[in-house]
């Protein structure tokens, strides 16, 4: 006995289907694209800046700055370098005495400022500086002697903090914690050798349970101010850029479809058809259309982008996008592109001009934020040494 089948159809849902897979499959290919990029998800990336998850995000920035495209990275370059970093040295005595009767010991003093500074490399040192630190959020840095001039040396993000200042100086914390992340006694005893004294006194004293743990269980302890020095933009010590990384990595994963688009737009069908006579039977054999399939197919087989259909049915092939001319305007890449620029507060005609409307301003809002907010930093950096060994 037969079972009777009922089968019943939604409305519109021949259209819901494939639309939703689309966007399913969309939405999986932006996910495998920031994976691959930064390591995490976009569901993930989002999480950690709504979260200010800043070690999550520093991680996400440094990755991001390596994407092939470069426009996180040109984008950190352009802030870095645009200030140009000139230094003037001025005199004065403190005590309210006449220049001239001290313009000998003004010149000896002078001399040596002036070694210090040229010994500092200062447009190169700030540059790498403001990248770091628009990249990171905050540069911490130990500051160590070289004779006239100091060497700046990295010190971890992750185990610095800053809660203070002294004499409107900013102090670094250290958590003597990062040693025990050094596995090998034998490196341990090298890297703790290279550093001030204080570094392996103060990790002495926490093996030895007589630096307090804080409550976050970090043996911290107070860099001297001759010793550290940090540098950062804002307070929150938040990558600069960060909140436009989601736009890019979007933008990125698009450009990479709409190429597979171009790519299909190019492609070519070549339809072969066979009539049918009037009780829908074919007029020529299965093996004859097999043999003259093949023989068209050996004509343009290798044919870049060209396939062969043979078939009796009405074949015909339906854009779902409408055909338009191109233009600028409708470049929804240059359109999404040009979003990016927007949301990162700096003009797109920096990178690709087009034109000059508004150019002038978008600079000038820029360098302000650089010199109010990092050029700053590095003046009292420079102040501070040039006082403390000259002053």
């Amino acid at each position: 006995m037969r079972q009777k089948i009922s089968t019943t159809f939604k409305q519109n849902e021949g259209v819901r289907i494939p639309s939703t897979a689309v966007l399913n499959k969309l939405k999986l290919h932006i996910n495998d694209y920031y994976k691959e990029k930064v390591g995490f998800n976009k569901a993930e990336v989002l999480d950690a800046i709504d979260a200010r998850d800043k070690e999550t995000l520093r991680l996400i920035s440094k990755r991001a700055a390596a994407i092939s495209s470069g426009i996180y990275s040109r984008l950190l370059w352009y802030m870095a370098l645009l200030p140009t970093y000139d230094c003037i040295i001025d005199p004065y005595l403190k005590n309210g005495e006449k220049m001239v009767d001290h313009k000998d010991e003004i010149n000896k003093v002078m001399k040596k400022a002036l070694d210090f500074t040229d010994n500092l490399r200062i447009h190169h040192m700030a540059s790498y500086l403001a990248y770091d630190v628009l990249m990171n959020g905050v540069s911490y840095k130990l500051k160590i002697d070289n004779g006239n001039s100091i060497v700046l040396q990295d010190l971890p993000i992750k185990f610095c903090r800053t809660r203070y200042q002294i004499n409107n100086k900013d102090i670094i914390e250290f958590n003597v914690r990062y040693f025990d992340t050094i596995r090998d006694e034998a490196e341990r005893k090298i890297i703790l050798s290279s550093l001030p004294p204080i570094f392996s006194k103060e990790y002495n004293r926490y093996r030895n349970n007589k630096l307090p743990l804080d409550k976050d269980r970090g043996a911290w302890f107070a860099v001297p101010g001759e010793l550290g020095e940090v540098f950062y933009l804002t307070k929150d010590f938040f990558p600069y850029f960060v909140k436009i990384i989601p736009d890019i990595l979007d933008w990125e994963a698009i450009k990479d479809l709409n190429l597979l688009k171009s790519e299909q737009e190019l492609s070519k069908i070549l339809v072969q058809k066979f009539a049918v006579d009037k009780n829908g039977e074919l007029s020529l054999s299965m093996p004859e259309i097999h043999q003259i399939h093949q023989n068209a197919l050996d004509m343009v087989g290798e044919i870049e982008g060209l396939d062969v259909l043979t078939t009796f049915a009405d074949v015909s092939v339906l854009d779902l996008q409408q055909k338009s001319g191109f233009n600028q305007s409708n470049d929804p890449l240059k359109n999404f592109l040009n979003s990016i620029y927007t949301n990162a507060g700096v003009s797109a005609n920096l990178f690709a001009t087009d034109g000059n409307l508004a150019l002038d301003k978008s600079i000038t809002n820029d360098e302000s934020v650089m010199f109010m907010l990092f050029v700053e930093k590095i003046q009292n950096f420079i102040n501070y040494e040039l006082n403390r060994r000259f002053g």
